[in-house]
């Protein structure tokens, strides 16, 4: 019957919040713990907890949510990661990494990589504090609106952001407090000082503020900042952080911008996977060479900095443009 249809306390997501994020309120609104609210609503047999939900949300969570909140299906759906399809990256995968979506590492229900990030200025605002997708992007490290540098873990203790795991092996715990309480310490988010932003060179840096502001307002192909941008930015990151393919690379754009070098882990991590300062200084290496692509391109070839095999190895669905200006560089054609 319509009447009982809705939740009694159902919330409509906030600005940019993260489906789990969302999952969270509607269950503090309606006066449950997570686990119980999920396990009342949703079912025992459909566990949601034990996976990236935000990531791999299933059918029948979204339409609970759409039949029990009144929320349009679109709306929903832009809670999740997959709203980013078509710009971040071109199509979902059910496992294994994801251009630009950073892993979460799950085992079990504890997160041991480092994939939701925070600002904590942001948090400080809210009138309840939420985390937003965006932090889940992994060239997304600063906050534009603050000036500061976004952060990975607890400030306090340094434990990953699980904010689910609040309330769980507490079963006295009646309130678990605000999303932004670390569940390793109890220390607040909040709580955290804002962290300069290393700024490489200032009219990229410029233009990675603009390119933050687009993410928020998830712009598909009609963009400047759309699919093909976010291909080759991931492109020229990949080759930053190459030992092999591009071993010259940063250097040769350590030595223009005349700038420090910050120590990469030497393994072969991708992109994601990388902390949250490492991956800042590789962006900001990237978006450098993105704001005069072909020409800082052809200078680092005409260096010896990046092969020309290098420039297309992997990339997925390159621009046909960017196809001919590399064929250039192809030395046997020459």
């Amino acid at each position: 019957m319509d009447y009982i249809r809705h939740w009694p306390v159902h919330p409509r997501p906030r600005k940019d919040e993260l489906l789990s994020s969302w999952l969270q309120e509607l269950a503090r609104g309606n006066g449950q713990k997570l686990q119980a609210f999920s396990d009342c609503v949703f079912g025992a047999g459909h566990q949601i907890w034990n996976r990236d939900v935000d990531r791999l949300a299933p059918r029948w969570l979204r339409a609970n949510l759409v039949r029990h909140t009144g929320v349009p299906r679109q709306s929903v759906s832009a809670t999740t990661l997959d709203g980013y399809r078509g710009k971040l990256y071109r199509t979902r995968n059910i496992s294994g990494r994801l251009r630009w979506i950073l892993p979460l590492q799950m085992f079990h229900r504890k997160y041991l990589g480092f994939g939701v990030q925070y600002c904590s200025q942001c948090l400080l605002e809210d009138d309840e504090p939420y985390f937003r997708r965006r932090w889940r992007v992994a060239y997304c490290t600063f906050c534009p609106k603050h000036n500061t540098l976004l952060r990975d873990r607890c400030w306090q203790c340094g434990a990953t952001i699980a904010f689910h795991r609040r309330e769980l092996g507490r079963p006295m715990l009646l309130l678990a407090g605000p999303m932004s309480v670390c569940h390793a310490c109890g220390d607040d988010l909040r709580a955290a000082l804002p962290l300069a932003i290393p700024i490489l060179d200032q009219k990229s840096f410029l233009e990675t503020v603009e390119f933050l502001k687009s993410l928020e307002l998830n712009h598909r192909g009609s963009s400047r900042f759309g699919f093909s941008f976010h291909a080759l930015l991931h492109q020229q990151c990949k080759l930053i952080l190459s030992e092999r393919a591009a071993s010259g690379f940063r250097e040769f754009i350590r030595e223009r911008l005349n700038c420090p070098d910050v120590h990469l882990v030497s393994e072969r991590s991708s992109f994601e996977t990388r902390t949250i300062v490492e991956r800042h200084h590789v962006v900001a290496m990237a978006m450098w060479i993105m704001s005069d692509l072909r020409k800082r391109l052809t200078l680092a070839w005409e260096s010896r900095a990046v092969r020309y095999n290098a420039l297309l190895k992997d990339l997925d669905s390159p621009p046909q443009r960017f196809v001919s200006f590399v064929r250039q560089f192809n030395r046997n054609r020459t």
